[in-house]
Protein backbone atom coordinates (compact mmCIF):
# COMPACT_ATOMS: atom_id res chain seq x y z
CA UNK A 1 0.00 0.00 0.00
CA UNK A 2 1.37 3.42 -0.91
CA UNK A 3 1.88 6.28 1.53
CA UNK A 4 -0.84 8.28 -0.22
CA UNK A 5 -3.29 5.36 0.09
CA UNK A 6 -2.47 5.02 3.80
CA UNK A 7 -3.23 8.71 4.34
CA UNK A 8 -6.55 8.37 2.50
CA UNK A 9 -7.51 5.30 4.51
CA UNK A 10 -6.58 6.84 7.86
CA UNK A 11 -8.45 10.07 7.14
CA UNK A 12 -11.52 8.21 5.91
CA UNK A 13 -11.55 5.91 8.95
CA UNK A 14 -11.11 8.82 11.36
CA UNK A 15 -13.87 10.92 9.82
CA UNK A 16 -16.25 7.96 9.62
CA UNK A 17 -15.59 7.00 13.25
CA UNK A 18 -15.68 10.51 14.67
CA UNK A 19 -18.53 11.83 12.51
CA UNK A 20 -16.61 15.09 12.22
CA UNK A 21 -17.13 16.90 8.94
CA UNK A 22 -13.67 17.33 7.43
CA UNK A 23 -12.54 20.72 6.18
CA UNK A 24 -11.27 19.10 3.00
CA UNK A 25 -12.05 16.05 0.93
CA UNK A 26 -9.40 13.50 0.07
CA UNK A 27 -9.15 11.62 -3.19
CA UNK A 28 -6.50 9.23 -4.42
CA UNK A 29 -5.73 9.19 -8.12
CA UNK A 30 -4.86 5.49 -8.31
CA UNK A 31 -3.41 5.72 -11.81
CA UNK A 32 -0.69 8.15 -10.72
CA UNK A 33 -0.80 7.43 -6.96
CA UNK A 34 -1.40 11.11 -6.27
CA UNK A 35 -3.23 12.35 -3.21
CA UNK A 36 -5.47 15.35 -3.89
CA UNK A 37 -6.94 17.50 -1.15
CA UNK A 38 -9.86 19.62 -2.26
CA UNK A 39 -10.65 22.42 0.16
CA UNK A 40 -14.16 22.89 1.47
CA UNK A 41 -15.61 26.25 2.35
CA UNK A 42 -13.08 28.97 3.02
CA UNK A 43 -10.12 26.65 3.51
CA UNK A 44 -7.64 26.92 0.66
CA UNK A 45 -4.71 25.10 2.23
CA UNK A 46 -4.59 22.20 4.70
CA UNK A 47 -1.96 22.88 7.36
CA UNK A 48 -0.31 19.65 8.57
CA UNK A 49 1.69 19.11 11.72
CA UNK A 50 4.13 16.20 11.79
CA UNK A 51 4.94 14.44 15.05
CA UNK A 52 7.98 12.21 14.71
CA UNK A 53 10.69 12.95 12.15
CA UNK A 54 12.49 9.63 11.89
CA UNK A 55 13.48 7.65 8.82
CA UNK A 56 9.96 6.86 7.57
CA UNK A 57 8.90 10.48 7.93
CA UNK A 58 12.02 11.69 6.12
CA UNK A 59 11.80 9.27 3.19
CA UNK A 60 8.02 8.98 2.86
CA UNK A 61 5.68 11.30 4.76
CA UNK A 62 7.47 14.62 4.21
CA UNK A 63 8.11 13.92 0.52
CA UNK A 64 4.45 12.98 0.04
CA UNK A 65 3.20 16.09 1.85
CA UNK A 66 5.64 18.35 -0.03
CA UNK A 67 4.34 17.01 -3.35
CA UNK A 68 0.70 17.83 -2.62
CA UNK A 69 -1.01 20.98 -3.72
CA UNK A 70 -3.19 22.63 -1.08
CA UNK A 71 -0.93 21.27 1.67
CA UNK A 72 1.55 23.11 3.86
CA UNK A 73 3.61 21.55 6.63
CA UNK A 74 2.96 23.93 9.53
CA UNK A 75 5.30 22.35 12.05
CA UNK A 76 7.62 19.45 12.83
CA UNK A 77 8.10 17.89 16.28
CA UNK A 78 10.69 15.40 17.47
CA UNK A 79 12.86 15.21 20.60
CA UNK A 80 15.90 14.32 18.43
CA UNK A 81 17.58 17.50 17.12
CA UNK A 82 19.33 15.56 14.33
CA UNK A 83 16.00 14.19 13.06
CA UNK A 84 14.53 17.70 13.11
CA UNK A 85 17.49 19.12 11.19
CA UNK A 86 17.22 16.37 8.56
CA UNK A 87 13.45 16.91 8.18
CA UNK A 88 13.93 20.67 7.95
CA UNK A 89 16.03 20.09 4.81
CA UNK A 90 12.86 18.92 3.03
CA UNK A 91 10.28 21.41 4.32
CA UNK A 92 10.51 24.92 5.64
CA UNK A 93 8.47 24.69 8.82
CA UNK A 94 8.83 25.63 12.48
CA UNK A 95 10.45 22.90 14.59
CA UNK A 96 9.62 21.80 18.12
CA UNK A 97 11.38 19.40 20.47
CA UNK A 98 8.11 18.85 22.37
CA UNK A 99 5.18 17.43 20.36
CA UNK A 100 2.69 18.94 22.83
CA UNK A 101 3.81 22.44 21.81
CA UNK A 102 3.17 21.65 18.14
CA UNK A 103 -0.17 20.02 18.89
CA UNK A 104 -1.32 23.10 20.82
CA UNK A 105 -1.16 25.25 17.67
CA UNK A 106 -4.74 26.03 16.69
CA UNK A 107 -4.09 26.64 12.97
CA UNK A 108 -3.19 23.00 12.25
CA UNK A 109 -5.88 21.14 10.29
CA UNK A 110 -4.36 17.64 10.31
CA UNK A 111 -1.54 15.79 12.04
CA UNK A 112 0.71 13.01 10.80
CA UNK A 113 1.54 10.92 13.86
CA UNK A 114 4.80 9.15 13.06
CA UNK A 115 6.17 8.87 16.58
CA UNK A 116 7.09 5.47 18.05
CA UNK A 117 4.03 3.19 18.22
CA UNK A 118 3.83 3.35 22.01
CA UNK A 119 3.23 7.10 21.81
CA UNK A 120 0.55 7.09 19.08
CA UNK A 121 -2.42 7.12 21.46
CA UNK A 122 -0.96 9.95 23.57
CA UNK A 123 -0.23 12.08 20.50
CA UNK A 124 -3.61 11.26 18.93
CA UNK A 125 -5.46 12.40 22.05
CA UNK A 126 -3.36 15.57 22.26
CA UNK A 127 -4.07 16.32 18.59
CA UNK A 128 -7.82 15.99 19.16
CA UNK A 129 -7.99 18.52 22.00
Amino acid sequence: MSSAQCIVDHLANFHNASRIRPVFTVDLNTKNDVLVLEPRGLFCVAHFGVVGCGTITYWTHLRTLASLRNVRVAGLADPDPDALARARQLVDAPIFSDPDVLLAIKDIDAVVIASPAGLHAKHFLAACT
